[in-house]
């Protein structure tokens, strides 16, 4: 690897960290999990195997 190209990618590298904490990104798994609940919703299935919303279309 040449210096240039190593510059380069060292350079991208810095900018995707800067975005990464820009986004709020981590490793966390813990934190993408919490996250991941805000914005996912899970419904319980009904005892007939069905969804809440599946049970609404088959009134």
């Amino acid at each position: 690897m040449t210096t240039d190209t190593k510059t380069e990618k060292q350079a991208q590298l810095e900018r995707f960290r800067q975005k990464s904490r820009e986004l709020d990104c981590d490793d966390s798994e813990t934190r993408f999990n919490d996250r991941l609940k805000k914005i996912a919703r899970h419904e319980p299935q009904k005892k007939n195997g069905k969804g809440a919303a599946d049970a609404e279309v088959t009134r």
